[in-house]
C-alpha cells in the first residue's frame, strides 16, 4: 500500500509540474549563444549580460586565431566560461567532425595556459534540414557516439544542441543520443510552452543522468521567427521573468539565442 500510494504521489507531482522527472540537481547556469567574438571588446556587454547572470558564452571561431586565448581568459576573469561552439548541417562524417572540431580545439588547449583552456564544446549541427526521418536520425547518433568517445578520451565534455521536437521522431535514438552527452541544450522556442516542451525531455535526462538547458529565442520577428517563437516583443523584463519561472519550475539551466539580439533588447 506504501508503495502504491507513493508511486501515486509522484504521478501526481509529474503531473503538476507540467516538466515531467526533473532532471538530476544541478547547478544552474546561463548560457549565451554568439558568432560575434568582437562584441566582447566592449566592457558595456560585460555589464548587460550580468542583468541576465550569463556565466556560459558558447562561442562560435576558428582556433588559427590568435584572439582566442585572450578573450577566453578575459571572460574567466569576469566568471564567464568559454564553450567552443561548432555546427553544420551538412556534417555527416563522425572522423571529418573530429578532424575539423575536436583536434584543433585538443591541440588549442596543449599551447595555452590553464585559465584559457576550453573544456567543453557544444555541438549545433541541424542535421533534420537535409532530412527529418528516423534512418537520418540513426546517421547523426552513430556520428555523434564517436565524437562524443574521442572528446570524453581528451577530458573534454560535450552539450548537444537539439531541438524541443526531437523525442517526436523517435525516442529510443533521442535517449541513445543523450546518454552519450554531458548536456543537452534544447531549442524550446515556443512562447508560453516551454514546461510542456520539457515534459519527456526531462524525464529521459534524467533517467540518463543528463543536464539539461533551455534555450530561448530572442531574434526580432520576421521571416518564420514568430510571436509564438520569440521573446523579442516582450523585451528584456519579459524573456527574464519566463527564465526564472522556468529555471524554478523544471530545475534547469537556461541559455539565450543569441548574444547580437540579446543586447538589443529594450
Amino acid at each position: 500500500m506504501k508503495k502504491l500510494l507513493s508511486i501515486m504521489l509522484i504521478t501526481i507531482m509529474v503531473f503538476i509540474s507540467g516538466c515531467g522527472a526533473k532532471p538530476q540537481e544541478q547547478e544552474h547556469q546561463t548560457s549565451v549563444y554568439s558568432w560575434n567574438r568582437e562584441l566582447f571588446d566592449d566592457l558595456g556587454v560585460i555589464e548587460q549580460l550580468k542583468d541576465y547572470r550569463v556565466d556560459r558564452v558558447y562561442q562560435g571561431f576558428y582556433f588559427e586565431s590568435d584572439e582566442i586565448e585572450p578573450l577566453v581568459s578575459g571572460l574567466r576573469e569576469y566568471g564567464i566560461e568559454t564553450v567552443a561552439l561548432f555546427g553544420d548541417p551538412s556534417w555527416q562524417n563522425a572522423d571529418e567532425v573530429i578532424e575539423w572540431t575536436l583536434k584543433p580545439l585538443i591541440e588549442y588547449n596543449k599551447r595555452v595556459s590553464k585559465d584559457a583552456r576550453i573544456e567543453k564544446a557544444n555541438y549545433d549541427i541541424e542535421w533534420y534540414l537535409n532530412e527529418n526521418s528516423a534512418e537520418a536520425f540513426a546517421d547523426y547518433v552513430s556520428m555523434m557516439a564517436a565524437v562524443c568517445a574521442e572528446a570524453h578520451e581528451n577530458d573534454i565534455q560535450i552539450i548537444l544542441c537539439v531541438p524541443y521536437w526531437l523525442p517526436t521522431v523517435s525516442t529510443d535514438l533521442f535517449k541513445q543520443l543523450i546518454s552519450q552527452a554531458d548536456e543537452i541544450s534544447v531549442m524550446n522556442y515556443a512562447v508560453g510552452r516551454e514546461a510542456e516542451n520539457l515534459s519527456d525531455i526531462c524525464t529521459l535526462a534524467a533517467e540518463a543522468g543528463v543536464k539539461v538547458e533551455s534555450a530561448f529565442e530572442t531574434q526580432p520577428i520576421g521571416g518564420d521567427i514568430t510571436e509564438n517563437i520569440t521573446y523579442a516583443p516582450k523585451g528584456k523584463a519579459g524573456v527574464l521573468k519566463a527564465a526564472e519561472e522556468l529555471r524554478e519550475k523544471c530545475n534547469v539551466s537556461i541559455a539565450y539565442h543569441h548574444l547580437t539580439t540579446l543586447l538589443e533588447l529594450n
